[in-house]
């Protein structure tokens, strides 16, 4: 169940940071270049499709020049250092949870070979190697 809702805390927040970012920038832009950018059902069209890999091609789409394709690299490396960051402490969090299930499966296997096997296998394997 845990791994179920960190999918969707992580497309929740691949669409939400993004959106968070291309409309900050939004706000910011001159009127010329803020006639250039995405229309709202193109902007939620890029989010939902390509997630973080929108923000580049709006910076670059706002303002055609250098600063802009480099602007658009820092706020995806942005985005996927914050979503990743999120992800990984929440694994943690819920990893704490479930460390006392896993913990008999790994203290029972004997080597890597072993992981891949199951029930009866893994006795077999164990006996072989182990012996």
């Amino acid at each position: 169940m845990a791994e179920v809702l960190l999918v969707v805390i992580q497309m929740g927040l691949g669409i939400a940071l993004p959106w968070w970012v291309v409309r900050r920038d939004m706000r910011r832009l001159p009127s010329k270049q803020l006639a250039r950018t995405w229309n709202d059902a193109s902007l939620w069209s890029a989010l939902v499709a390509f997630g973080p890999l929108c923000v580049p091609v709006h910076f670059i789409k706002a303002r055609r020049n250098a600063w802009g394709a480099l602007l658009g690299v820092f706020w995806l490396v942005a985005v996927l250092a914050v979503t990743g960051a999120a992800v990984v402490l929440l694994s943690w969090v819920f990893g704490e949870a479930q460390s006392s299930s896993s913990a008999s499966f790994s203290s029972s296997s004997c080597s890597p070979v072993s992981l891949f096997a199951s029930g009866s296998e893994r006795t077999a394997f164990r006996c072989v190697l182990c012996a």
